[in-house]
């Protein structure tokens, strides 16, 4: 049997369909995605959850997680109001996760390019960072009473030390880093971030899931692995020290094509 790394996978519902045997093969790590979708959150979120549940089956023994919502939602709205609906957005989300048995819910970090220039400007940071607080606290607790971990992943991130700050600031083992990869080169390559590498180290044993996604550096590709500029033997390199052992999470934008990456990965002994 392969010592490698499995990788696992993120899709939305409809894949599962048709990938449910490749997961099942090798138990591999699942990230649901349905929960992106308000349409989903208010009409379908229970049949959504049974049904990811009943094509896993009782014997499946991966573990399974559920990509959170983000469109057109700020964890640090200013306007209360809008606050108020990211955080009923968060907790149907979580309840979805927890109806499925998903143990990770991965969030979109709040951090922006702006923040990268203006974070020192009349107490900027501390305000944005008490928004956030007051957002996720209830999901955070949420979180905790399910046995749910939540993990902000990188978007905008120039800092990849921020939203481990951020994440301490709740005081809780329920909230974690996510890394995505394709996202940490594009913002390398275009605005000066640190290397994706280095975004790993710098997360350390607090990393506990990796979008696994190629990109040629210009935008937010999320092609298959080795189709782009990254610089797998290295990624890999560093994901192998750490004791968090990260849900390896590929994501590209073909969904269907995630068998032929993870063939890809094996055949240069990086992963299975």
């Amino acid at each position: 049997m392969s010592d490698l790394p499995v990788l696992g996978c993120a899709m939305e519902l409809h894949n599962l369909e048709n990938l449910a045997p490749w997961v099942l093969e090798k138990d591999r790590d699942l990230e649901i995605q349905d929960a992106y979708h308000a349409f989903v959150l208010d009409k379908t979120a229970d049949k959504t959850a049974d049904r990811v549940r009943a094509l896993l089956g009782d014997s499946y023994k991966g573990r399974l997680g559920i990509h959170g919502p983000f469109y057109g939602l700020s964890l640090d709205s200013v306007d209360p109001a809008i606050r108020k609906v990211v955080r009923m957005r968060l907790e149907q989300a979580l309840k979805m996760g927890h109806r499925m048995g998903a143990t990770q819910m991965v969030l979109h970090s709040p951090l922006t390019l702006w923040d990268r220039d203006n974070m020192l400007h009349m107490g900027y940071e501390a305000g944005k960072v008490a928004l956030v607080q007051d957002t996720m606290g209830d999901a955070v607790k949420m979180a905790e009473d399910f046995g749910l971990t939540i993990v902000l992943e990188n978007i905008e991130d120039t800092d990849p030390a921020w939203r481990a700050g951020l994440i301490d600031a709740f005081g809780s083992d329920r909230i974690r880093l996510s890394i995505d990869t394709g996202h940490a080169h594009y913002i390398h390559n275009r605005f000066g971030a640190p290397h994706v590498v280095d975004f790993i180290k710098r997360a350390g044993n607090m990393l506990e899931h990796v979008h696994l996604q190629d990109t040629d550096g210009s935008a937010d590709r999320h092609w298959g692995l080795g189709e782009g500029q990254l610089p797998w033997f290295p990624i890999f390199q560093a994901l192998g020290k750490l004791e968090s052992n990260p849900r390896l999470i590929m994501e590209p934008m073909d969904v269907l094509s995630a068998p032929r990456h993870a063939a890809w990965a094996e055949s240069h002994g990086l992963a299975q």
